[in-house]
């Protein structure tokens, strides 16, 4: 039987990773980028 510890980490750094801007004009956020997908997650598992 062999037993595995995995450990895995997305965005370990925590880099930003922006949105698309806005591109509706009629909108006064035109060309802002006003959303940003989650930052850090992880994940244990042993196998």
């Amino acid at each position: 039987m062999k037993l595995e510890f995995r450990v895995e980490m997305y965005n370990f750094f925590n880099h930003p990773e922006f949105g698309m801007p806005v591109v509706n004009l009629g909108l006064p956020q035109t060309g802002r980028i006003t959303s940003t997908p989650t930052s850090r997650t992880g994940r244990c598992n042993w196998r």
